[in-house]
């Protein structure tokens, strides 16, 4: 997700396209939902707090490639 986020920040700068939606790959391997939710606990913490960094951020305009 964090990667995402900073390439959606880098493409809207340069004015370029992103897809959004569902995965090009899908996988049904069962997993345990409460396992992984343990796992991934501190991460919703932390994008309540990165989301906005990533929504402020403003690249300068001499920023033209990636």
């Amino acid at each position: 997700m964090w990667a995402g986020w900073c390439v959606k920040v880098v493409c809207d700068h340069l004015n370029l396209g992103v897809k959004t939606g569902l995965p090009y790959v899908w996988h049904d391997k069962a997993s345990n939902p409460f396992v992984n939710l343990k796992k991934e606990y501190n991460g919703l913490f932390w994008q309540e707090e990165i989301i906005p960094f990533f929504q402020s951020l403003v690249l300068p305009k001499e920023c033209t490639n990636a």
